[in-house]
């Protein structure tokens, strides 16, 4: 069954008097990073079930949700910095390897 991406949502239930919090997910990203998560922590993830329409149904602890910040103009600087410098420093290790040819790697 192929969904309209306004289909594909993800809610999160919680409430003050629980420490559980339930997640109900089409979104096939969050499924992924969700379905890991019950992998690698199956004492805090669970998956509780699949429904008939594709929907995945997790619970977890309410003290794992997380809301962050968005990240400062330094951040963001910052961030494209080591981008661009892992860049560099990748093309400087392909042309040490001899892969970055100028007549584009092929034998004339």
């Amino acid at each position: 069954m192929s969904l309209k991406r306004e289909e594909m949502e993800t809610t999160i239930n919680f409430d003050a008097s629980s420490p559980i919090a339930t997640v109900y997910t089409i979104h096939p990203p969050t499924i992924r990073k969700l379905e890991k998560l019950v992998a690698a922590f199956p004492d805090d993830y669970k998956r509780e079930k699949i429904d008939r329409w594709g929907g995945h149904h997790y619970e977890m602890p309410v003290r794992l949700i997380r809301f962050g910040k968005p990240a400062s103009e330094a951040q963001k600087e910052k961030a494209r910095m080591m981008a661009q410098k892992r860049a560099f420093s990748s093309l400087s290790i392909e042309e040490k390897n001899g892969s970055n040819d100028s007549d584009g790697g092929t034998e004339g």
